[in-house]
């Protein structure tokens, strides 16, 4: 019997956390967005998703398990570019014009399009990464590393981390 209530009380403070998972059972789907700037860490980024699809159940950030399903870098959907996305960062017009793009987008790999956008810059000897949703009233969540540890995976992980794990799983439209 005391075991029923650890089982219990271990559901409930499980139902009552905000974001236990970040995506859901079929995860995020993620556009991956560098801007000018950026571009020459494009191999590293990729290197953190490289790692993550080894060791995708595995992977844990900040108290939430990360899932995500896909994500796309070398050929975002017509439209989507580093400009674009780095604008949608502070501007809503934009912002919404960037949703738009993410959620109607359709492929033979994509039914639903796609839950946000990851874009990263450099900024101040930082490569700066965005999470940015399509929708409106969801937070952009932001992180940051210096560059002078780009060289080091588990620190450019935990960036990456820190940015999307909050990001919703979108319904399709």
């Amino acid at each position: 019997m005391n075991m029923m209530k650890k089982i219990l009380a271990a559901a409930c403070i499980a139902a009552l956390h905000p974001v236990a998972v970040a995506g859901s059972t079929d995860g995020l789907e993620l556009v991956v967005v560098p801007t000018a700037r950026a571009a020459p860490y494009a191999k590293k980024v990729e290197g953190f998703f490289a790692a993550y699809e080894k060791n995708r159940h595995g992977y844990s950030c900040q108290d939430s398990q990360l899932l995500i399903e896909g994500a796309l870098f070398k050929s975002a959907p017509t439209g989507i570019t580093g400009k674009l996305a780095k604008a949608a960062v502070s501007d809503p017009k934009q912002r919404k014009k960037l949703g738009r793009m993410l959620t109607t987008y359709r492929d033979r790999h994509h039914a639903r399009g796609f839950d946000g956008a990851l874009v990263y810059d450099v900024t101040d000897k930082k490569i700066v990464f965005h999470a940015v949703s399509p929708m409106l009233d969801e937070k952009i969540y932001t992180s940051s590393l210096p560059l002078a540890q780009i060289d080091d995976e588990a620190k450019v992980a935990q960036a990456i981390c820190r940015a999307v794990v909050y990001l919703s799983v979108l319904e399709e439209p």
